[in-house]
């Protein structure tokens, strides 16, 4: 074989190739999903346990206001923007007491997490209310 037919031979493999992979990138680009795989959430929720009633209580006095002042702020501007879905999402947010006890503070958690189905898990104050909520958020 002269080196001319070699040649030739190399750019056909070439233009084979650079053919095959701009097929499958079309194909790819074509059949791929046009934006997340689920569709965007009515709402995104917000747990937030807070020490609403008990010796924790004084501490937590302005919680429901601030949460409500919150969600207010944010839907008023028609909630959150999720560039995944192209649009915005309102907020609602959950408050929960866990009654200044570390055990209910764990309770109220998993319930949020898995009876409200909440996106987002606040806990506050002292870390007596706090790690239980944060421990059933890891598990």
């Amino acid at each position: 074989m002269n080196r001319y037919a070699v040649t030739k031979v190399q750019a056909v493999v070439i233009a084979v190739v650079v053919v095959v992979a701009a097929l499958g990138a079309v194909y790819y680009y074509l059949t791929m999903s046009q934006g997340p795989a689920v569709p965007a959430p009515e709402a995104i929720k917000i747990g937030w346990v807070a020490p609403l009633t008990g010796a924790g209580a004084p501490h937590a006095k302005p919680v429901p206001w601030v949460a409500q002042k919150m969600e207010e702020a944010i839907n008023n501007k028609g909630g959150v923007y999720l560039k995944d879905y192209g649009k915005r999402i309102p907020v609602k947010i959950i408050l929960k007491d866990c009654q200044s006890d570390a055990s209910i503070s764990a309770s109220v958690a998993a319930d949020l997490i898995t009876k409200e189905g909440v996106h987002l898990l606040i806990a506050t104050f002292t870390p007596a209310f706090v790690l239980p909520a944060v421990t059933q958020a890891e598990i």
